[in-house]
């Protein structure tokens, strides 16, 4: 049951929101309104004297200087969203994770899980929404990561290009895992097989057929990684999969175990500015958030991390 005073928190917090939206809103509004007096007669002046390159010219930066300011005016009032009300929300209902909207799950992490060693080297790599905590009895880290290599190619002019090219972007989680890993367990997409086998490991046959159709699965230790993925985790894997609709990739070592899920979205995105903060005071208005939530820890319960004797 939420406390009275969330509810009255959330009212503060989205007063203080809210004006800042519709101050933004006015200032943009307003700033349009003064761009388009001016830069018409502007704009007229240019195509009779200076003819049709100097006026598209202009009506591009009249067009461009609205749509930066606007972006970049989002940009900062969604980061106040995301402090004031995030903050808030897990406080209420997830008293034991803790949130941090600019932090992300560094990228040697990223590395040294294996996820995606098939990919090159990030050589540019971001994130947000940082949450950490417990589910029950197990430590948990999960945040919105978004990985890129890059390729230069030179054009028929010798001019140089970078391309940037998606390694992954969704979410990297990672957990303590009941049973520590004495060696590497890495289990990749089907789709995998087609780069081979990593270097110094080998592929582990399993009892499951679903699971072998759906997933390749590597180690440097036969014993370990069967013993690992019993067959109930595996189904467990397979159940999360379902439920979720989520591409999955998942690395066992040491004592953690790592798992980069693609949902296809973003979590956490701060709501339109131009739609009022006010239905959120009401359960149906910030439930989605908390589901949101809800859908990212549920890898613990689906997998069962919290089960202290493995099976």
């Amino acid at each position: 049951m939420i406390e009275e005073d969330f509810y009255k928190h959330l009212e503060e917090k989205l007063h203080i929101l809210e004006a800042e939206r519709r101050k933004i809103i006015s200032w943009l509004l307003g700033f349009v309104f003064i761009l388009v007096v001016l830069s018409l007669p502007l704009l007229y002046y240019i195509y009779t004297h200076y003819g049709e390159n100097a006026f598209y010219v202009t009506l591009a930066l009249a067009i461009a200087i609205p749509v930066l300011f606007y972006f970049e005016r989002r940009k900062a009032w969604s980061k106040l969203f995301k402090r004031e009300f995030f903050i808030l929300l897990l406080r209420a209902f997830f008293p034991n994770l803790t949130y941090r909207a600019e932090q992300y799950i560094p990228v040697e992490l990223f590395v040294g899980s294996m996820l995606f060693i098939d990919k090159p080297r990030p050589d540019r790599y971001t994130g947000e929404d940082f949450v950490e905590g417990k589910v029950g009895d197990t430590d948990i880290a999960f945040s919105e990561v978004h990985a890129e290599y890059k390729t230069e190619t030179i054009d028929m002019k010798g001019r140089k290009r970078t391309n940037w090219h998606t390694i992954f972007k969704g979410v990297l989680f990672m957990a303590k895992f009941p049973k520590r890993a004495k060696g590497v367990v890495l289990v990749y997409p089907d789709t995998f097989r087609l780069f081979g086998t990593p270097a110094g490991l080998e592929r582990v046959k399993l009892e499951d057929p679903e699971f072998e159709k759906r997933f390749d699965v590597f180690s440097n230790d036969q014993i370990e990684a069967r013993y690992i993925l019993s067959l109930s985790l595996m189904r467990r894997m397979l159940d999360f999969i379902l439920k979720t609709g989520a591409k999955v990739r998942f690395s066992f070592m040491d004592e953690y175990m790592f798992c980069a899920m693609d949902f296809g979205k973003d979590f956490f995105e701060a709501p339109s500015i131009f739609h009022s903060l006010y239905p959120l005071i009401y359960k149906e208005g910030f439930k989605q958030y908390v589901q949101e939530v809800e859908l990212l820890i549920s890898v613990v319960e689906e997998l069962k991390l919290n089960q202290r004797i493995w099976l």
